[in-house]
């Protein structure tokens, strides 16, 4: 007589079921990336628009959907701060906690109010579409 699924591996099924389960998730927190820190969320989001400024004359984006936002959502938080209208987070599992994203966005106010002032910029190389998109955060 032939047993059904003696072959099979459970140990995937397993260990992939507590993976994404909410007992596991809250008692081992997953790291998924560096959106956790404030000025790396502002830095990708910057390099983002001067990537766009190409193509849409350094205007922000309305909407901004990103896919995987990891540890927080930062980098949106950093897209409604800069003057889009709406923000859509697509995660599979949800990463990120309220704390750090409320600690995130006071860090990133802090931010866009130092780089209004002085717009000294770190990690960035000077460009035109640069200062078009500064020029157009702060009219």
């Amino acid at each position: 007589m032939r047993i059904p699924f003696r072959e099979a591996r459970i140990r995937p099924i397993i260990v992939g079921n507590l993976k994404y389960s909410e007992f596991i998730t809250n008692l081992l927190p997953i790291v998924a990336g560096a959106t956790g820190n404030a000025r790396y969320c502002y830095g990708v989001w910057m390099r983002h628009l001067i990537y766009l400024a190409r193509f849409n004359g350094g205007s922000v984006p309305e909407k901004v959907t990103e896919i995987g936002p990891g540890d927080s959502i930062g980098v949106g938080l950093a897209a409604l701060l800069s003057g889009s209208e709406s923000y859509f987070a697509l995660e599979v599992v949800k990463y990120w906690n309220s704390e750090r994203n409320l600690r995130i966005f006071d860090e990133l106010i802090e931010l866009f109010q130092k780089e209004k002032k002085s717009l000294i910029i770190m990690n960035f190389h000077c460009c035109s579409q640069f200062w078009i998109i500064m020029h157009s955060l702060y009219k």
